[in-house]
């Protein structure tokens, strides 16, 4: 029985191989897809939540009275919670640093991923040690804990405990032991850290003592004891700031640490809202590729009309006839799912590279496998439901005397398909062009600053020492037109420095300006403007921290309409203000221009920005290379293109640009198949119909036209449907830019007549192939 069973599916399949290969290509490739995507979500949920104590953990952070939430409260915040409150468990700061050198022996390495830590958070974070007692661990002030990753890599198979690692920081050298080896972060871990010192050591490396009420950088970890009341307990803490500062402004807020990574404080949004996005669009690409397969199985269906009748008239009943539909529609998407799963290691590679992740068949749950045969049951069962329940309750004379004709509920259900499918795919085609055109206007809007052609380099060991002789030797080439030295690039200014007093400032007023600290050819080498007033000059000796540059948000935040000759102080320091900078973007275009003050100064120096000149970019990348070699020949030279960092800035949003436009092509894709099926399958149908009105006089364009207009008024319909979806999606996403495109009319124009051309295109070889048949051949049998 099971073998005629399979004999007959087999049979059917390779009669209509057409349709089984679109309905197979069709479906796999939606669920591949579609569930790539989902393993993304999954992975993206997944975030801090390896953590045994994630539940009961949470990161302070601190809101001023204006409104801004700064990422890390002040350094006395963490320790000081603990001290008086019972329900703190636990607390820890850490602080992490870029482009450390650190040395071993007669080795020197730049290490990425270093940073501090309070020894709690070995306890919070339940993070396994290898190696050390867990006791002691960051409690010795030269002690050091370094990873899994990080000791095979150094040491190999043997113990590092007790090894010496010197770390390097401008003119500060100190050397920290070894006492302990921890397990490497997992990917899905936001505090992934090759080497850990102890928090206080700050100074050792050439910090200033990370302390105290009125200092702010360090993100703090808090655990609360089990079946802590956590509302009660952050109503409790979030004057404890207030209560310790002279200001008394800012509080204490705290977020659960599994919404760290997702959930943004500053506002709306963060990156849940994409994996909202992507969500939706593989639910909308799996129920395209459903639908497609629906839509073909209940056109096909129609076919077995007689077949049904025959079956019935020689003895087989109602339930054979359901048992052998549902089996072979299940078949049919058992084969998708086979062809899938292959889909999806051959496209992983791909995937991870687009959306950045390091995905792997080890990222695979039992659940993940439950979900996915389940829609294969479901969408097999849907779609085999039609024949089953419908076609096998024909009665078989009825059939057989030909008087069986598809109903117009037929028909207009797979005319609503195609319209669902259309519109989800339009809906996707026209969030790919809205998406690409902020992107592009992201690209070319002026940020008040020039980023091609600059190259910076972080500050590391005695690199600010050697400045002036790596300036010298670098402004002697002519492939270098200028260099200069910042506490921040101006594509990401983040220093706050409070509330400056002015003239005329009010009690009440209190606005955290920006600052930065830079040399004299900042303005030349990010090719910035001044608005009025001068730039830092080299000709004016009383040009230091007794002199202020604004910019022009900082001028109006206090109301100067002449600010040039003003005194203001700021971080204590009395100065003048000499120029007003142009306003330029310090946060990229993801939030408005702040107010800022620059000051001349070389401390706290960070990095070191280099402007090539345009016409021999490799060349001056030489220079930088070999002047490098001669003033710092124990220091690993890695440099960075500005125009580069900008971009990462907008990482997430360019991936959901390149990924929107990929899986708009693949759902129009999947929604032409199911098209250039139901054509094939309509052309058929009328076959009779076309001769019929050849044979009365229609013409090849009277013909043509009635067939692309059957195909294009669904299409049409779509697009009624799509526009205010796509607008609402997108406007949503748009509004997370501070300076972004409105979606205009051409939008729609240009979705709807690709749309269209590509509709056309598909139905339109069926339609040319019908319009020319020879309308005796469809008539002699009638």
């Amino acid at each position: 029985m099971l073998l005629n069973f399979l004999r007959i599916t087999w049979r059917r399949l390779w009669r209509n191989r057409l349709y089984s290969l679109l309905n197979i290509l069709g479906l796999s490739l939606g669920l591949a897809v579609s569930f790539l995507i989902g393993l993304y979500i999954l992975d993206e949920l997944s975030y801090n939540r390896i953590f045994p104590k994630q539940d009961r953990t949470y990161r302070a952070y601190a809101q001023t009275q204006d409104g801004q939430i700064w990422e890390s409260p002040c350094y006395a915040a963490g320790p000081h919670l603990k001290e008086i409150y019972p329900e703190v468990e636990a607390s820890a700061r850490f602080f992490s640093f870029n482009d450390m050198l650190l040395s071993h022996g007669e080795k020197h390495y730049r290490e990425d991923v270093f940073g501090m830590a309070d020894p709690d958070i070995f306890h919070i974070l339940d993070i396994p040690l290898l190696a050390g007692a867990r006791e002691d661990v960051l409690t010795e002030p030269d002690a050091m804990v370094i990873s899994r990753e990080t000791a095979e890599r150094f040491f190999g198979t043997a113990s590092p405990i007790g090894e010496v690692f010197t770390v390097q920081n401008d003119t500060f050298s100190h050397s920290f032991t070894v006492r302990a080896v921890m397990e490497d972060a997992p990917e899905n871990s936001l505090y992934p850290f090759h080497f850990l010192i102890p928090f206080p050591s700050a100074p050792k490396i050439g910090f200033a003592e990370l302390e105290g009420w009125d200092r702010y950088g360090a993100p703090t970890l808090v655990l609360l004891a089990e079946g802590t009341d956590f509302i009660g307990f952050a109503k409790k803490a979030e004057d404890e700031i207030a209560k310790n500062t002279e200001q008394g402004t800012n509080k204490l807020l705290f977020q659960p640490l599994p919404e760290v990574y997702l959930y943004s404080l500053q506002g709306a949004g963060g990156r849940i809202e994409y994996v909202w996005i992507f969500g939706i669009i593989a639910l909308f690409l799996l129920l395209i590729a459903c639908i497609n397969f629906m839509n073909l199985s209940t056109a096909q269906s129609l076919q077995r009309a007689k077949e049904v009748g025959v079956r019935k008239t020689v003895g087989a009943s109602r339930n054979d006839l359901i048992r052998q539909f549902f089996g072979e529609s299940l078949i049919l998407t058992l084969l998708s799912g086979l062809v899938a799963l292959s889909l999806m290691q051959l496209l992983l590679p791909a995937f991870n590279q687009l959306a950045g992740k390091a995905l792997n068949w080890d990222s695979f749950e039992p659940a993940y496998w439950m979900g996915f045969a389940i829609i294969l049951l479901v969408t097999g069962l849907l779609a085999g439901s039609y024949p089953a329940l419908l076609l096998s309750a024909f009665k078989p004379m009825m059939v057989l005397k030909g008087r069986f004709q598809q109903g117009k509920g037929q028909h207009q259900f797979r005319q609503l398909l195609v319209v669902v499918q259309f519109s989800l795919s339009i809906t996707l085609i026209m969030g790919t062009l809205i998406a690409q055109e902020q992107m592009h206007y992201i690209k070319k809007k002026k940020l008040g600053y020039e980023r091609e052609q600059v190259v910076y380099i972080e500050n590391i060991g005695d690199m600010m020492q050697e400045y002036d002789a790596l300036k010298e030797k670098l402004s002697q080439s002519p492939h270098v037109s200028s260099i200069t030295a910042v506490s921040s690039l101006p594509t990401h200014i983040f220093s706050h420095g409070g509330t400056p007093e002015f003239p005329g400032r009010k009690k009440d007023f209190q606005l955290n300006f920006l600052f930065t600290l830079v040399d004299k050819d900042y303005l030349q080498t990010f090719q910035m403007e001044m608005a009025e007033g001068r730039f830092f000059s080299f000709e004016e000796e009383g040009d230091s921290l007794q002199s202020y540059v604004i910019n022009e948000t900082a001028a109006r935040a206090m109301g100067m309409e002449n600010p040039l000759g003003n005194t203001i102080t700021y971080w204590g320091m009395k100065g003048q203000i000499i120029g007003v900078v142009k306003d330029f973007q310090t946060h990229g275009l993801l939030e408005a221009v702040k107010p800022l003050i620059i000051m001349l100064s070389r401390d706290w120096i960070n990095q070191v920005a280099i402007r090539l000149a345009p016409e021999n970019t490799q060349a001056g990348l030489q220079v930088i290379s070999q002047a490098w070699a001669d003033i710092f020949p124990h220091i690993p030279l890695e440099y960075h293109f500005l125009d580069e960092e900008f971009g990462r800035q907008y990482q997430t949003e360019t991936q959901t640009a390149s990924l929107f436009n990929y899986l708009a092509y693949l759902a129009i894709f999947i929604s032409c198949l199911g098209l250039f099926g139901l054509a094939a399958f309509t052309v058929e149908r009328r076959s009779k119909e076309i001769g019929l009105r050849k044979v009365l006089g229609a013409s090849l364009k009277d013909i043509l036209g009635l067939l692309l207009w059957h195909f294009t008024r669904p299409v049409l319909i779509a697009v009624l449907i799509a526009a205010p979806l796509a607008w609402y999606f997108m406007q949503d996403w748009l509004e997370g830019f501070e300076y972004h495109i409105q979606i205009g009319g051409w939008v729609l124009a240009i979705a709807t007549l690709l749309v269209l051309l590509i509709a056309w295109i598909t139905v339109g070889f069926q339609s040319v192939r019908a319009s020319l048949t020879n309308p005796a051949e469809v008539l002699r049998n009638e």
